[in-house]
């Protein structure tokens, strides 16, 4: 309760519940009203509760999955592959014995009780996809600020047994626990509004979908990575990132990165907060923090007098008190997207492959200033 009475009181000090600012807050998902939910995306309260079971996607995603073992030949050996959905109990045994490169030394589960109604984005399941959009359009070009928390937990496990082809004996056995893929938080002025949803690939089961925010056009994501993607020269740990093409389709190559990547743990089963804001000017004290890209620099302009350069910071954990972005990008919303009634939809995307771990949305706000806020 006492995260639920500093949100609240947050939403009073920028006049989100007063009505001076325009805003919402979700400081729980046990009422989605003005929220769509679209692909995989559902609400949970952690653990089955017949009694919150009143709408179809409530629980959709608590399940945990597996995927049947494969077997490999090589020139001589024969190797099996299972893939799971690891507990954190199990980590030090993984860890201890037969750990590879790439295995996540912390993670956790979800809570075993049951807990305030998140949005779950992902469950721990292969190939999922989904989007969460507010289903009102709100001002953006003037300055706002968003904030959230999120946690990531039940990651996928995959392990590798080789069998000797001549005489029948164990080779070697490797483990590593590492979730994919993550989750963005999108702005867009797409023409599908509030329901965007990046398509699913041909073949569901083949590569997974980036993050659900790929393909959207007319948009910009900062994106939370957990997994490693060196078609895209990505960061090996886990990282932030902000991505844009302007009015082209959004995707993770690094012609549509507007900012550097900055590495911080975010897949190890904690609960993490972060802050969005938007200021319509340069913010000059944020300039130790702030990164550009030759993509990035098409938006760094005036375009009107009310409508020039600004700042773009992402604060994440202990950046809030410090006042320390992660992330800063001096950009131009306005340069950057096209919104013929300076509004944009706003909300959250996020997928699955064959690596998989669930991602959940604790609490969500919005509101058209900014302030100084307290750390939520």
């Amino acid at each position: 309760m006492v995260f639920r009475s500093a949100l609240v009181s947050v939403a009073y000090s920028v006049g989100i519940l007063s009505g001076v600012n325009e805003g919402f807050l979700y400081d729980n998902f046990n009422a989605t009203t003005g929220l769509i939910l679209l692909g995989d995306a559902a609400t949970t309260s952690c653990i089955a509760a017949k009694e919150l079971s009143y709408s179809r996607r409530y629980g959709a995603n608590d399940d945990f999955a597996s995927i049947r073992p494969v077997q490999h030949h090589q020139v001589d050996a024969v190797v099996f592959e299972a893939i799971n959905t690891e507990f954190a109990s199990n980590h030090e045994h993984i860890g201890s014995k037969n750990a590879i490169v790439g295995h996540r030394s912390e993670y956790g589960s979800v809570p075993a009780t049951v807990c305030p109604m998140r949005l779950r984005l992902t469950g721990s399941k292969p190939h999922q996809l989904s989007s969460v959009w507010h289903a009102e359009p709100v001002p953006i070009f003037q300055g706002f600020e968003t904030g959230f928390r999120f946690q990531i937990t039940d990651q996928s496990k995959r392990c590798t047994k080789a069998r000797s082809k001549r005489n029948d004996v164990y080779l070697y056995e490797s483990c590593f626990v590492h979730g994919g893929d993550g989750f963005a938080f999108v702005l867009h002025g797409n023409d599908h509004e509030s329901s965007t949803l990046h398509h699913r690939p041909q073949s569901i089961t083949s590569r997974q979908a980036y993050m659900g925010f790929e393909g959207i056009e007319n948009s910009i994501a900062v994106e939370f990575d957990t997994w490693y993607n060196p078609e895209f020269s990505d960061m090996f740990y886990d990282h932030v990132t902000i991505y844009s093409k302007g009015l082209e389709a959004n995707s993770m190559l690094e012609d549509a990165r507007l900012s550097s990547s900055v590495l911080h743990t975010l897949g190890d089963g904690l609960i993490h907060s972060v802050k969005i804001q938007y200021h319509p000017e340069v913010k000059l004290e944020y300039l130790p923090f702030m990164s550009a890209s030759s993509t990035g620099t098409a938006f760094i302009k005036d375009y009107s007098e009310k409508r020039r350069i600004g700042t773009l910071a992402v604060f994440v954990d202990n950046g809030f008190e410090r006042d320390t972005p992660l992330i800063a990008i001096p950009i131009n919303l306005a340069t950057a997207l096209k919104l013929p009634k300076d509004v944009a939809y706003l909300g959250f995307t996020s997928s699955t492959g064959k690596a998989w771990q669930k991602h959940d949305i604790l609490d969500w706000y919005y509101c058209s200033k900014v302030m100084t806020l307290p750390r939520i």
